[in-house]
């Protein structure tokens, strides 16, 4: 009743210009992929829309895993909140990753019931690493096995392979690997926190961490390239 008794309030006075600020769920768990939060997401906008709001702006700046996708699927859902989650993100991995689609589908389905999973077990490790303070849940070695990292590694290995092999021109193939760059970012870090001395020979691990690094520079996850990989 409080609640609403103020966005009432508020609406009374500016009826044309009544906006939501909300929550981004689970988004903004910036050192892991996000799961798959869109309903949720089309949920809290057919609310606001119900209660009269015109526009919606989230709580914490766009800084994730799969980033142009949700952007795409909440300026999707803004416009028509009809529309269904799954199809968006069907259209956005086909159209935004081309050949290599199929790999990031892949990948993003099995990241996805994963994190589900681990919620399920327990609710507190889909919380921000950085704010929720769940960060000693997610950074524990017993909850990402080494032949499960691998495995994604290697699906985004093939990636890069349809990409390369594919009709686009030299220039759309290397914004193709940008794109498949910043989503194998997640699985590439971990693989290399816990098991890259082991998995690999010294001179592949110092090879691979430099790409990490770079890369996590460029997308902006890190302000320097040469910070140690590790915090």
């Amino acid at each position: 009743p409080g609640a609403m008794a103020q966005i009432q309030g508020w609406k009374a006075c500016e009826p044309d210009v009544f906006e939501t600020y909300l929550y981004r769920g689970y988004f903004p768990v910036y050192d892991l992929a996000f799961p798959n939060d869109f309903h949720n997401l089309k949920d809290w906008i057919v609310t606001a829309k119900e209660y009269g709001s015109i526009y919606n702006t989230w709580s914490i700046p766009a800084q994730s895993q799969f980033e142009p996708m949700r952007a795409y699927i909440h300026g999707r859902l803004c416009y028509d909140a009809t529309l269904n989650p799954n199809d968006l993100i069907d259209e956005f991995i086909d159209v935004f990753y081309k050949d290599a689609a199929p790999k990031v589908k892949q990948f993003f389905e099995e990241i996805t019931s994963y994190m589900h999973m681990k919620n399920e077990e327990n609710p507190a490790f889909n919380l921000p690493t950085l704010s929720g303070g769940a960060g000693h849940l997610i950074d524990n070695k017993n909850n990402w096995p080494e032949p499960m990292l691998v495995d994604w590694v290697e699906l985004f290995e093939e990636a890069y392979d349809l990409a390369e092999k594919s009709d686009l021109s030299q220039d759309m193939k290397d914004i193709l690997e940008v794109r498949i760059d910043d989503e194998s970012l997640w699985p590439r870090y971990w693989l290399l926190k816990y098991y890259g001395t082991t998995h690999y020979t010294t001179e592949e691990y110092q090879i691979r961490c430099k790409e990490v690094l770079a890369d996590a520079f460029r997308a902006g996850y890190s302000d320097n390239v040469e910070t140690k990989l590790y915090r």
